[in-house]
C-alpha cells in the first residue's frame, strides 16, 4: 500500500462510538496522543482482537499509525 492509498477520516466523522486505536510503537504514544484512544502497539494487535468487545464489527475503529 502506498501512502497515497491509505485512507483517511475527517474528525467530524468519529463519534462517541467510534473506538480509536493507537498502533504507534510506546515512545511515540508517550510523545502525544488523542485522548481516549485505546494505545495497542502493532506487534500486540492480534492477541487483543481475538478477545476484545469494544473491536465488534459493528463499532466504528479508527486506527492512528506513524504513517498516517
Amino acid at each position: 500500500m502506498l501512502p497515497g492509498d491509505i485512507p483517511t477520516v475527517d474528525i467530524s466523522a468519529i463519534t462517541a462510538d467510534t473506538v480509536v486505536l493507537d498502533v504507534r510503537e510506546d515512545e511515540e504514544w508517550r510523545a502525544g496522543h488523542i485522548d481516549g484512544a485505546r494505545h495497542v502497539p502493532m506487534y500486540q494487535v492480534p492477541q487483543h482482537v481475538s478477545y476484545a468487545e469494544d473491536l465488534a464489527p459493528d463499532v466504528p475503529i479508527v486506527v492512528v499509525c506513524k504513517m498516517g
